[in-house]
């Protein structure tokens, strides 16, 4: 049966692990982090409290 010949689905293998390997991550990594965080344009919220009529 052919579907049982081990030697082309190997070569399919490793030929998709390379791909995962090598270039997936860099083409992931040039997308993360595309805007660097900035601690002075953080906003902090006040906690004022509502004021209720019927309390």
């Amino acid at each position: 049966m052919p579907q049982l010949d081990p030697v082309p689905w190997f070569c399919y293998l490793i030929l998709t692990w390379l791909i995962f390997t090598l270039l997936a991550p860099q083409k992931i990594l040039a997308y993360t982090n595309l805007n660097k965080p900035n601690a002075k344009k953080t906003k902090t919220l006040s906690a004022q409290t509502w004021p209720w009529t019927w309390q």
